[in-house]
Parts: C-alpha cells; structure tokens; sequence
C-alpha cells in the first residue's frame, strides 16, 4: 500500500510503499471472497494448484448445505453460486469463513 502520509508520497512515491504479508489463511479467504462473487465461480483445480487443497474440503459444512438447498453448483471443474445464491452471497460468504 502506499503511505498515508501525502508528503512523504510526494516525495518519493516508490520510497513510502509498505508492504503487508498475509497467511496462507487469510490469502485462501481472499481468493474465497473474490472468487465466489464472480457468476463463473472458482476453478477447483486452480484452487488446489494455488493452496494444495480441495476447495470443498475447505468449506465442506457450508457448502454441503448451499448445495443441498440448491444456491450452489458444483460443476466438476468450477463451483459456484447459483443465480438465486448470488443473491445471498454475503451470507454464503460468512459461513465459508466459519468452516475455514
């Protein structure tokens, strides 16, 4: 991110960056909270590339029950909201990070 202070970014924008590292946590509740709002879902397969895990094995409890009541597909090689469980994406959201 860049520096809050607007004088010490004037001066040298490059120079007053500073970097923040997160998890393999919080990154995979990143990509969670990015990836479900998209219509197209997430890959599962770049999902396990990228975290060396099934994404339903990660959200296995919330996801068994999305799925049950029809808000969530599981495409075989993509999962993802339904068009009637995008309508409750921040609620979907909210129950994956609890199963994480």
């Amino acid at each position: 991110t860049n520096s809050r202070d607007i004088a010490a970014w004037l001066s040298d924008p490059a120079g007053s960056a500073e970097t923040e590292r997160i998890g393999r946590e919080d990154t995979m509740r990143e990509a969670l909270l990015m990836g479900f709002r998209l219509r197209a879902g997430i890959r599962k397969k770049d999902f396990n590339n990228r975290f060396g895990t099934d994404i339903l094995d990660i959200i296995g409890p919330a996801a068994r029950a999305w799925l049950d009541r029809g808000l969530l597909a599981d495409g075989g090689d993509r999962v993802a909201l339904t068009r009637e469980g995008l309508v409750f994406l921040n609620r979907f959201l909210s129950d994956c990070m609890e199963a994480i």
